[in-house]
Protein backbone atom coordinates (compact mmCIF):
# COMPACT_ATOMS: atom_id res chain seq x y z
CA UNK A 1 0.00 0.00 0.00
CA UNK A 2 1.58 2.78 -0.83
CA UNK A 3 0.26 6.54 0.73
CA UNK A 4 0.40 10.44 -0.14
CA UNK A 5 3.19 11.98 1.74
CA UNK A 6 0.30 14.28 3.24
CA UNK A 7 -0.84 11.10 5.31
CA UNK A 8 1.29 11.59 8.01
CA UNK A 9 -1.12 10.94 11.04
CA UNK A 10 1.64 7.37 11.85
CA UNK A 11 4.78 10.22 12.53
CA UNK A 12 2.15 12.02 15.30
CA UNK A 13 1.67 9.08 17.35
CA UNK A 14 3.37 8.51 20.84
CA UNK A 15 5.35 5.60 18.33
CA UNK A 16 5.92 6.60 15.31
CA UNK A 17 5.63 4.02 13.20
CA UNK A 18 4.85 2.55 9.10
CA UNK A 19 1.57 1.18 8.17
CA UNK A 20 1.27 -1.19 5.49
CA UNK A 21 -2.93 -1.57 5.28
CA UNK A 22 -6.23 -1.16 6.48
CA UNK A 23 -6.12 -3.00 9.52
CA UNK A 24 -3.05 -1.11 10.51
CA UNK A 25 -4.98 2.10 9.60
CA UNK A 26 -8.03 1.55 12.19
CA UNK A 27 -5.52 0.22 15.14
CA UNK A 28 -4.06 4.03 14.60
CA UNK A 29 -7.60 5.31 15.76
CA UNK A 30 -6.63 3.95 19.15
CA UNK A 31 -3.13 5.23 19.79
CA UNK A 32 -1.92 7.88 21.98
CA UNK A 33 -0.89 10.81 20.05
CA UNK A 34 2.75 11.88 20.68
CA UNK A 35 1.06 14.83 22.35
CA UNK A 36 -2.21 15.50 24.34
CA UNK A 37 -4.41 18.82 24.17
CA UNK A 38 -6.28 20.12 27.12
CA UNK A 39 -9.42 20.84 25.29
CA UNK A 40 -12.81 23.07 25.87
CA UNK A 41 -16.14 22.16 25.03
CA UNK A 42 -18.44 25.51 23.95
CA UNK A 43 -20.83 23.24 25.95
CA UNK A 44 -18.99 23.43 28.75
CA UNK A 45 -15.93 26.04 28.83
CA UNK A 46 -14.71 25.52 32.04
CA UNK A 47 -14.32 21.83 32.19
CA UNK A 48 -10.96 20.88 30.61
CA UNK A 49 -10.48 17.43 29.00
CA UNK A 50 -7.27 15.94 27.61
CA UNK A 51 -7.49 14.50 24.23
CA UNK A 52 -5.00 11.88 22.99
CA UNK A 53 -5.96 9.78 20.57
CA UNK A 54 -7.98 9.45 17.40
CA UNK A 55 -10.54 7.92 18.97
CA UNK A 56 -10.90 9.73 22.09
CA UNK A 57 -10.93 12.81 19.46
CA UNK A 58 -13.51 10.99 17.46
CA UNK A 59 -16.07 10.33 20.18
CA UNK A 60 -16.13 14.01 21.10
CA UNK A 61 -16.01 15.57 17.74
CA UNK A 62 -19.16 17.53 17.44
CA UNK A 63 -18.75 19.14 20.94
CA UNK A 64 -17.55 22.22 19.56
CA UNK A 65 -13.76 21.81 20.63
CA UNK A 66 -11.42 24.29 21.16
CA UNK A 67 -7.64 24.22 22.53
CA UNK A 68 -7.13 25.56 25.78
CA UNK A 69 -3.80 27.21 24.46
CA UNK A 70 -4.71 29.18 21.44
CA UNK A 71 -1.71 28.40 19.93
CA UNK A 72 -2.16 24.63 19.60
CA UNK A 73 -5.19 24.95 18.05
CA UNK A 74 -3.84 24.45 14.30
CA UNK A 75 -1.92 21.87 15.00
CA UNK A 76 -4.25 20.32 17.14
CA UNK A 77 -6.69 20.81 14.03
CA UNK A 78 -4.38 18.71 11.76
CA UNK A 79 -4.48 15.56 13.71
CA UNK A 80 -8.15 16.00 13.85
CA UNK A 81 -8.36 16.11 10.05
CA UNK A 82 -5.90 12.99 9.98
CA UNK A 83 -8.02 11.38 12.57
CA UNK A 84 -11.12 12.14 9.88
CA UNK A 85 -8.82 10.78 6.88
CA UNK A 86 -7.73 7.67 8.95
CA UNK A 87 -11.21 6.80 9.44
CA UNK A 88 -12.49 6.77 6.35
CA UNK A 89 -9.58 4.54 5.20
CA UNK A 90 -10.45 2.52 8.16
CA UNK A 91 -14.08 2.20 6.88
CA UNK A 92 -13.79 1.98 3.44
CA UNK A 93 -15.35 -1.09 1.84
CA UNK A 94 -13.50 -2.53 -1.99
CA UNK A 95 -15.42 -1.30 -4.93
CA UNK A 96 -17.79 -3.38 -6.31
CA UNK A 97 -17.69 -1.83 -9.44
CA UNK A 98 -15.09 0.24 -11.87
CA UNK A 99 -15.82 3.59 -13.75
CA UNK A 100 -13.31 2.43 -16.30
CA UNK A 101 -14.81 1.70 -19.31
CA UNK A 102 -12.30 -0.56 -20.22
CA UNK A 103 -9.77 -3.36 -18.73
CA UNK A 104 -6.91 -1.83 -17.28
CA UNK A 105 -3.91 -3.66 -19.83
CA UNK A 106 -0.13 -2.43 -18.87
CA UNK A 107 0.38 -2.30 -22.72
CA UNK A 108 -2.07 -0.45 -24.08
CA UNK A 109 -2.53 1.77 -20.89
CA UNK A 110 -0.70 5.06 -22.77
CA UNK A 111 -3.50 4.80 -25.58
CA UNK A 112 -6.75 4.35 -22.80
CA UNK A 113 -5.13 7.44 -20.24
CA UNK A 114 -6.00 10.90 -20.96
CA UNK A 115 -3.35 13.35 -21.07
CA UNK A 116 -4.34 14.83 -18.11
CA UNK A 117 -2.87 11.65 -15.73
CA UNK A 118 0.72 11.53 -17.64
CA UNK A 119 3.68 11.99 -15.70
CA UNK A 120 4.93 15.21 -15.91
CA UNK A 121 7.86 16.76 -14.48
CA UNK A 122 6.60 20.60 -13.98
CA UNK A 123 3.63 21.85 -13.98
CA UNK A 124 4.86 25.01 -17.00
CA UNK A 125 5.02 21.65 -19.17
CA UNK A 126 2.11 20.16 -18.10
CA UNK A 127 0.49 23.29 -19.06
CA UNK A 128 2.37 23.35 -22.46
CA UNK A 129 1.17 20.05 -22.95
CA UNK A 130 -2.33 20.77 -22.69
CA UNK A 131 -2.24 23.57 -24.54
CA UNK A 132 -0.99 21.30 -27.72
CA UNK A 133 -4.00 19.73 -29.98
CA UNK A 134 -2.31 16.85 -30.59
CA UNK A 135 -2.22 15.98 -27.33
CA UNK A 136 -5.31 13.98 -26.47
CA UNK A 137 -3.86 11.10 -24.74
CA UNK A 138 -1.05 9.94 -22.18
CA UNK A 139 0.48 8.16 -25.37
CA UNK A 140 0.70 11.47 -27.30
CA UNK A 141 1.96 12.81 -24.47
CA UNK A 142 4.43 10.04 -24.80
CA UNK A 143 5.53 10.76 -28.52
CA UNK A 144 5.64 14.87 -27.72
CA UNK A 145 8.65 13.72 -25.12
CA UNK A 146 10.16 11.92 -27.98
CA UNK A 147 9.51 8.45 -26.08
CA UNK A 148 11.67 9.84 -23.72
CA UNK A 149 10.00 6.40 -21.44
CA UNK A 150 12.01 3.53 -22.77
CA UNK A 151 10.15 0.67 -20.65
CA UNK A 152 6.78 0.42 -19.64
CA UNK A 153 5.73 -3.06 -17.42
CA UNK A 154 3.19 -3.60 -14.95
CA UNK A 155 4.31 -4.79 -11.74
CA UNK A 156 1.14 -6.04 -10.54
CA UNK A 157 -2.76 -5.08 -11.45
CA UNK A 158 -2.66 -1.69 -9.02
CA UNK A 159 1.41 -0.79 -9.82
CA UNK A 160 3.30 -0.08 -13.39
CA UNK A 161 6.70 0.91 -13.78
CA UNK A 162 7.90 3.60 -16.48
CA UNK A 163 11.83 4.25 -17.28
Amino acid sequence: MQWYEGFMLPNYLATPRKVENQKEVHSMLFEQWNTAYDIVTEHNPDEVVSISSCNEYLSRQYDGLSTVLEYGYAYFRMVATMCHAAELIASAQPPTASTLTYPIDGKMLPQQLPSEVAFIASESYRADLLRNPKVQTWADVLEVLDNQIVEFSSESPNQFHFE
